[in-house]
């Protein structure tokens, strides 16, 4: 098992193109996402559990989420319009709009705002 999982920078965005007269976009951001083994007293440390005096010993994780982000935006345009027509430019647009860790964004309508969570 290994000792130390880690997750960033994800974005992932929803749109709904159906309904034109009230579109709307919802979507959730994270920073980073981190679980690390550790010991009874919640310090970070490695466990080989192949050997011997490991096998038996329990395992504690600690969980790591920072700035997390959950959104709802009504009367929004696509990013799949023709002004984001390629991958690249829906990319690049998506980066202005989220920075890379920025905490809050002027203008959105924010369900759970930028967070930090540790369990």
């Amino acid at each position: 098992m290994l000792g130390y999982h880690q997750f960033r920078n994800i974005h992932i965005r929803f749109e709904d193109t159906i309904f034109p007269k009230t579109p709307y976009s919802l979507g959730f951001t994270l920073k980073e996402l981190s679980a690390q083994t550790c010991d009874q007293d919640w310090k970070y440390e490695y466990f080989d559990r192949t050997k011997n005096k490991n096998k038996d010993m329990p395992i504690f994780k600690l969980l790591s989420i920072e700035k997390f982000a959950f959104y709802w935006q009504s009367n929004e345009e696509s990013l799949a319009s023709e002004e984001c027509g390629n991958q690249e430019d829906m990319h690049d647009f998506m980066e202005i709009l989220f920075p890379i860790g920025s905490s809050d964004i002027d203008g959105y309508n924010y369900i759970i705002e930028p967070s930090n969570f540790l369990f």
